[in-house]
C-alpha cells in the first residue's frame, strides 16, 4: 500500500500539515501569541477577545505543553456574560498547571476585573485605574414589558451582582458584602487602593 511506502509517509506528513494550515481550529487566535513555552495574550476589551477564541487557545495550549500565560489587560470591561466565561476558562486553565500571569494597563472596569483578579500572578502600572459599577441591563427598540418581565430582569441583575461581588471577594481581601456595597454606585480606585484591596501584587 502507499502509505507503507516512504513516499506514502511523506504525502501524509503534507496533508496532515496542510490541514493544520487551512483549518482555523487548529490555530492560535490573532489575540494569542507563542514564544517558547509561554503564551502572550492581549485583551483591550472583554469584548474584543471572544470567550470561544479564548477557549479555543486554552485549549492548544493545553495540547502544546505550554505551561504559563501572560495576559496584557487594558479593557474597560464588556457583557458581563463573556466575563464570567473568560473567568472561568482562566480558572479551569490554572487547575490544569498553567500559571497565568496579568499585567494591567490603562484601566481595569467592570467585566474585566474578575478577569484580572483570577490570575496567579498580578501587576499593575502606578496609573492603572479600576472601576466597580452597579449591575445593568441593556435594551434596544420598541418593546412592552410586564410586571413578570420587571421581576424576571429584577432576578437576573441580582444573580449577577451575586456572581461579580463573590468572583471579586475571593480574590481579593475584601469581603462578598463590602464588594456589593461598592456596586451600589460607580466606585473608581487607583492601583495604589486596588493594592490595599489585595487585588494586585506588584505596581510598577
Amino acid at each position: 500500500m502507499e502509505g507503507g511506502t516512504v513516499e506514502g509517509v511523506a504525502k501524509e506528513e503534507t496533508i496532515a500539515k496542510s490541514m493544520s494550515i487551512s483549518n482555523p481550529y487548529l490555530e492560535f487566535s490573532g489575540a494569542c501569541k507563542i514564544d517558547g513555552d509561554r503564551a502572550y495574550i492581549t485583551i483591550t476589551s472583554i469584548g474584543s477577545y471572544d470567550s470561544v477564541e479564548l477557549w479555543r487557545d486554552f485549549k492548544l495550549i493545553k495540547i502544546k505543553g505550554i505551561k504559563e500565560v501572560i495576559i496584557y489587560l487594558n479593557s474597560p470591561g464588556g457583557a458581563a456574560f463573556q466575563g464570567m466565561s473568560i473567568t472561568d476558562e482562566m480558572r479551569i486553565l490554572k487547575d490544569s498547571g498553567v500559571k497565568i500571569t496579568v499585567e494591567g494597563r490603562g484601566l481595569i472596569a467592570s467585566a474585566a476585573i474578575p478577569v484580572f483578579l483570577m490570575a496567579d500572578h498580578r501587576i499593575a502600572t502606578k496609573n492603572t485605574i479600576f472601576l466597580i459599577h452597579p449591575a445593568a441591563l441593556s435594551k434596544w427598540g420598541y418593546f412592552t414589558e410586564t410586571l413578570n418581565d420587571l421581576q424576571s430582569q429584577a432576578k437576573l441583575i441580582t444573580m449577577l451582582q451575586e456572581s461579580y461581588a463573590e468572583s471579586v471577594s475571593e480574590g481579593s481581601n475584601l469581603s462578598k458584602k463590602k464588594v456589593l456595597e461598592m456596586m451600589k454606585r460607580d466606585h473608581w480606585f487607583t492601583a495604589k487602593e486596588a493594592k490595599e484591596f489585595g487585588f494586585i501584587d506588584i505596581i510598577q
